[in-house]
């Protein structure tokens, strides 16, 4: 694969790749659905979608590029602090909602995983 890529979302397209971000978002919604039957429904209590995940990812890059990986949520979205740039991506609810809902495997599989695989999250 010799090809000159120039794009940054080309190039981030290498590393998450769109079978990623499906598996990503099969298991964030599950996760949602657990949350939504466990609480009361808020606007930010809705599924998401392979776009909001890209979006996600998105403002976690941006973040690192401008060296505001330190900061609370509060202070990322804080627009005297920050600017738009993060808010203009999703709010700042939906995105901690999506932070702690972000899962990347079935959970209901891993206490069964646990007896044969050491590297199984808790």
């Amino acid at each position: 694969m010799n090809k000159c890529l120039y794009e940054p979302l080309e190039c981030f397209s290498i590393f998450i790749t769109d079978d990623i971000v499906e598996e990503l978002t099969t298991w964030t919604n599950a996760e949602i659905q657990l949350k939504i039957q466990r609480s009361d429904v808020k606007v930010t209590f809705k599924t998401t979608n392979c776009e909001e995940i890209r979006a996600l990812f998105g403002i976690l890059t941006l973040t690192d590029a401008m060296k505001d990986n330190h900061l609370t949520t509060d202070e990322l979205f804080d627009c005297s602090y920050s600017g738009n740039r993060y808010i203009a991506a999703m709010s700042r609810d939906r995105f901690h909602f999506l932070i702690t809902c972000l899962r990347m495997d079935d959970k209901s599989l891993r206490p069964e995983l646990w007896a044969t695989d050491t590297f199984v999250p808790i």
